[in-house]
């Protein structure tokens, strides 16, 4: 062979060797412009919630998409930033990943790569060894993804683990602007909150000054009716005029009772607190209101904790809310047809300190416009003369001096529900003072605004 002809042949295998070259750096820069074309898609897509949950679902996908993988988990730190509780996982090949790891394994994973980039861990239990992308927004470790298996046959490439880098480092920043708007709905609706108790606080003062003024003037008249009235009983002897003294005293003593009622929350005296079981509150007022219950076929069912803890509280007020309360479910009741069911409930809430009262009718229930205002002073649906519309406010009032709060939860045509929560002494259970028999004044009785 002529020097000629070998020169030729190198040549020849040196071209095919360039082709051979740009050829491998083309597929390299084409699955490189396929990898940041898949990143900037996952970034927009992640970037298009701050739904917490969403974001966390959405992330999952589309990092074992971008990473070939089978299986993969995201994995954040609790309240505290120690144990890692699942936040979302998807597996091809129906791999359970554990719903929490300790506070150990996090501890771990935070201090596992100082570069903060992906790096292989052997998890504990059926996980074993797998790929962990730990999030870390501004430097501080929040969770990590973990991946197991690959769709391909070749292990990671430098590139999917750079890729992967990059997507965890986005989606750590997204998380954490989900946290933050979140934060800040939670803070505007406290904000809502408390600009509506204050709304409230101001009308009932505003109340309260304009009805002890209303039953000053309205006292001494009545004073003096009720005496004339009783003068005449006495004088009168029997005849038509002794019934006409009577329906008048009634009517009068009505008026006087409502009066008080005026004051009592004029003057909004704070609880005058004593240890008290709920229990014996409850059927103490069903017992004052038992005839007028039986009278109307309402069939009172009982579901009483026995475990209840005392509550520090004021008796007298405490037994004037049930009252309203039970006596609100029975006009609501004695407005729908048989069978007429009052469910009285109690239960403690021990993650929050709390004992749970739950007055509940099988009435007509209350439209969803008229919920939003029926704890408003003086509002009422009622006929002119059937109700004052300040039996839910003063039972408000009551509830919030004792430091807790009462809601409404109903649907027109299937009843309604007072829920009643309160701080209860979960420390001591000792032998606690109950509530009397007390006969309170409850003319002013709590109106279901639809029963109108």
């Amino acid at each position: 062979m002529s020097a000629e002809s070998a020169d030729k042949d190198r040549a020849q295998v040196r071209g095919a060797e360039i082709v051979e070259s740009n050829a491998a750096i083309e597929a390299r820069l084409n699955d490189k412009v396929f990898s940041l074309f898949a990143l900037h898609q996952a970034t927009q897509l992640l970037s298009s919630t701050l739904n917490p949950k969403l974001l966390a679902e959405m992330a999952v996908d589309v990092v074992i998409e971008i990473s070939h993988s089978t299986n993969g988990a995201l994995y954040l730190t609790d309240d505290r930033g120690a144990a890692l509780r699942l936040a979302a996982a998807k597996s091809i090949e129906g791999k359970a990943f554990p719903s929490e790891y300790s506070s150990e394994v996090s501890f771990a994973l935070a201090a596992g790569d100082q570069l903060r980039q992906p790096f292989l861990y052997t998890l504990p239990g059926e996980i074993g060894m797998a790929l962990v992308a730990p999030l870390c927004p501004q430097g501080q470790f929040v969770g990590c993804f973990i991946l197991q298996g690959r769709r391909k046959m070749e292990p990671w490439t430098e590139d999917d683990i750079e890729n992967l880098g990059t997507l965890a480092s986005h989606v750590g920043l997204c998380l954490q602007n989900a946290r933050l708007h979140q934060q800040v709905l939670d803070q505007y609706e406290a904000l809502k909150e408390a600009q509506a108790q204050l709304v409230q606080t101001e009308k009932l003062a505003t109340m309260g000054q304009l009805l002890a003024g209303v039953a000053h003037e309205l006292n001494n008249p009545l004073s003096v009716v009720l005496g004339q009235t009783a003068l005449l009983r006495a004088t009168a002897g029997n005849g038509p005029l002794v019934e006409r003294a009577e329906k008048i005293a009634n009517a009068a003593a009505r008026s006087a009772r409502i009066v008080q009622n005026f004051l009592a929350i004029a003057r909004q005296r704070p609880p005058e607190r004593q240890r008290v079981r709920l229990n014996r509150v409850i059927q103490d007022a069903v017992e004052l209101l038992a005839y007028p219950l039986r009278v109307d076929n309402v069939e009172v069912r009982w579901e009483l904790a026995d475990d209840l803890p005392p509550l520090w509280a004021d008796p007298h007020q405490l037994h004037q809310v049930a009252v309203n309360l039970i006596s609100n479910a029975h006009q609501a009741l004695r407005e729908s047809s048989p069978p007429r069911w009052l469910t009285l409930t109690t239960r403690t809430d021990l993650s929050r300190g709390r004992v749970v009262l739950e007055v509940a009718d099988t009435g007509p229930g209350i439209a969803p416009e008229i919920q939003t205002r029926i704890f408003e002073p003086f509002f009422t649906t009622k006929p002119p003369g059937q109700g004052t519309g300040l039996g839910l406010s003063l039972c408000q009032g009551i509830v919030v001096a004792h430091g807790g709060t009462i809601g409404v939860e109903s649907q027109v045509g299937q009843g309604t529900v007072f829920v009643v929560e309160l701080p209860g002494d979960f420390v001591e259970q000792e032998q606690v003072l109950v509530a009397p028999d007390l006969l309170l004044f409850f003319d002013v009785v709590l109106e279901h605004e639809v029963d109108a």
